[in-house]
């Protein structure tokens, strides 16, 4: 994948998922920490523009030096890598979560949502934040909170849920990871049936 795309993807779930963070590395060995925290050298608003700026592969802009001098591109904080480009994050009120960011377009995200139908006796609620600006998606897969009783599935205005009641408080990480890869795997399988068509 272009480290352009990796910027705008990065960009995306720094501004979609509170308390993440990342660090990018340049080829001379600088490290630039990006976060909401004063000790990092760029707020996720800061990069986001820079991110904006590179623009998508090809794309001239004014800030491709900056991409050209980065190297890689690592998130932490809040999310945990699961793999795949997929992260895990638990919620200030216990929320198992996974997270994700696409170049699809949030219609098409939000379609693939609408499709995904839960195993019996499982609940998954998905929900597609649209950036506009970056021409990405972030996606979140919610198993539920740790303790308490049922949820019923959500959207976010502009976002689009799948999913129906979950039983019985949380869902185990191994059914939520499950779902998420499931969910993921049909984003990255329209990506690519996108790039053969471009």
């Amino acid at each position: 994948m272009p480290l352009g795309v990796k910027l705008r993807l990065a960009a995306t779930l720094l501004g979609a998922v509170p308390g993440a963070r990342a660090e990018l590395r340049g080829y001379n060995g600088n490290r630039i920490l990006v976060g909401a925290h004063p000790a990092c050298d760029l707020t996720p608003a800061q990069f986001r523009l820079l991110a904006h700026l590179a623009g998508p592969p090809g794309h001239a802009g004014a800030a491709v030096p900056f991409a050209a001098a980065v190297c890689e591109v690592e998130l932490a904080g809040a999310l945990v890598p699961e793999g795949a480009g997929l992260y895990r994050r638990r919620t200030a009120e216990g929320h198992q979560q996974r997270w994700w960011a696409t170049d699809l377009p949030a219609p098409a995200v939000a379609h693939l949502l609408a499709g995904h139908r839960a195993r019996p006796g499982w609940s998954l609620s998905a929900t597609a934040l649209a950036d506009p600006t970056l021409g990405t998606t972030a996606v979140c897969v919610d198993g539920g909170r740790a303790a308490g009783g049922a949820r019923p599935g959500r959207a976010t205005p502009g976002g689009a849920t799948a999913g129906g009641m979950m039983a019985g408080g949380t869902m185990l990480d191994a059914e939520l990871d499950a779902g998420a890869f499931a969910l993921l795997g049909a984003c990255l399988v329209a990506e690519l049936e996108r790039s053969l068509n471009d």
